[in-house]
């Protein structure tokens, strides 16, 4: 594991231990967007593709975020909503539009797609105000709802582990505060090569209201935005898609 990957997995399991409600009332606006931030390395890392920067603006009741080239942005005014683990299923949901906008002009991120799946990234979004059935069911939006719910379900198995970790370090070492410098989950095992710079597409948004690049770009984690609260046991080529 290089120090980068190191860096990723521990700022992600920093961010996943704070995924209680506990942690999630007291934090403040910027130490959650780090969290979702260190959530979005490590996905991108483990699939492959340059990390999004995650930032939050106000939006209308009902929408939780949206992809817009390499930005992942989620709502301001639900931030404090106790059901934060919608922000992990945005956060999933975009990273997957998020790669496949890369597939359109990186070659690494585009290797790793079937033909039929480059042809379904390439074909037109069909606007779900006039055709919602036809947006539902859009290949691309299909895989996003499926990576959203992937990534829940990750992340609550995640939690379960880090806890045990947790627990049999804290009983081993009887530390009274917890500095959790180590890692709990088992790394993911993936290449580090260089890249080719490539150049950007225009990007157009839309929003959606609801209820492998070898190095990982790591964005936004120079300082850990851990509350430090322990566990407790228990569209066209470019354009942005919204969740």
């Amino acid at each position: 594991m290089t120090e980068e990957q190191y860096n990723i997995n521990r700022s992600y399991e920093l961010a996943v231990r704070n995924l209680n409600s506990k942690a999630w009332e007291i934090m403040l606006p910027s130490e959650k967007i780090g969290d979702l931030q260190a959530i979005e390395n490590k996905n991108a890392m483990d699939h492959g593709r340059i990390a999004c920067e995650v930032r939050a603006e106000p939006m209308e009741q009902g929408a939780w975020g949206y992809q817009q080239g390499n930005e992942i942005v989620v709502n301001s005014n639900e931030l404090n909503n106790p059901n934060f683990m919608e922000h992990v299923d945005t956060l999933y949901h975009e990273g997957s539009h998020a790669r496949d906008w890369q597939a359109t002009f990186i070659p690494e991120v585009r290797s790793e797609y079937t033909t039929e799946q480059l042809q379904a990234v390439n074909s037109p979004i069909p606007d779900p105000d006039i055709d919602p059935n036809g947006y539902w069911n859009h290949p691309p939006e299909v895989a996003a709802r499926e990576a959203g719910a992937r990534g829940v379900e990750k992340t609550l198995s995640d939690q379960e582990q880090i806890a045990q970790v947790d627990r049999a370090n804290h009983t081993l070492i009887n530390q009274i505060l917890e500095t959790y410098d180590y890692i709990a989950l088992e790394p993911t095992d993936t290449p580090v090569t260089e890249p080719a710079q490539a150049q950007t597409p225009d990007v157009e948004t839309t929003v959606e209201a609801t209820s492998k690049v070898g190095t990982f770009s790591e964005v936004g984690q120079s300082e850990d935005m851990s509350a430090g609260v322990e566990l407790s046991d228990g569209e066209d080529q470019g354009k942005g898609s919204g969740y």
